[in-house]
């Protein structure tokens, strides 16, 4: 039953006269308005003893917990990026180490080209060159090519030279060859002094193996 708002209290008024007339219905009125006020009084004291601070304390930790979630992004965002950065810092240093590398080899294989060249190998060998110490050129007597040999990624070309001469030519001309870069191969130096008496100048004569070494291609 719905009342207008200007009949509101003609419907009091008349509830009120209702209760006076019967005292019966006034106790249960007031029963009733009793329970409903201790009921919003209850329900108020729950809510500001329970539901209030309960709120609150689930607010404060939804903002701790998003507060520790940005700084814990922030975080994991910074630590990647200098992760990124040490990691290109790291691959910028070995491509330039690649590049030296990669240099190096291409000077060391003309290098070896140049070392291993035949004509320059003939010309140390006989002193034909402007930094020989001594001309051992009318001093040989023989020289047989050897069979090459493969060395670590190089092919070994030696020769067999025998001679004969004086030891303080035999001995600059040893020199030479040992320091010369066109020789990669000195081994089994013979001697055989031709006097009675070591002391006296008498000549010597010599055999050696020298060989020039030649990079193998794809190496």
């Amino acid at each position: 039953m719905k009342f207008k708002a200007k009949e509101i209290p003609a419907a009091l008024k008349k509830a009120y006269h209702l209760m006076r007339a019967d005292p019966e219905l006034a106790l249960q009125v007031r029963q009733l308005v009793l329970i409903l006020i201790i009921g919003l009084v209850l329900a108020y004291g729950a809510s500001a003893l329970f539901i209030t601070p309960r709120q609150e304390t689930i607010t404060q930790r939804q903002s701790h917990i998003q507060e520790i979630q940005s700084r814990s992004t922030a975080g994991q965002t910074d630590l990647l990026a200098g992760h990124l950065q040490k990691m290109a810092q790291d691959i910028s240093k070995k491509e330039q180490t690649l590049a030296v590398l990669t240099l190096q080899e291409e000077l060391l294989r003309e290098q070896w080209q140049k070392q291993g060249d035949d004509d320059r190998f003939h010309q140390v060998i006989f002193t034909l060159t402007s930094s020989a110490p001594v001309d051992i050129q009318p001093d040989l007597l023989k020289m047989s090519q050897l069979e090459p040999r493969s060395l670590d990624g190089f092919t070994l070309f030696p020769v067999h030279l025998e001679g004969r001469s004086y030891f303080e030519n035999i001995f600059p001309y040893l020199c030479f060859l040992e320091t010369s870069p066109e020789i990669g191969f000195l081994d089994k130096i013979e001697l055989l002094i031709h006097a009675d008496d070591p002391a006296d100048k008498a000549p010597v004569s010599f055999q050696i193996d020298v060989g020039r070494l030649e990079v193998n291609h794809g190496f």
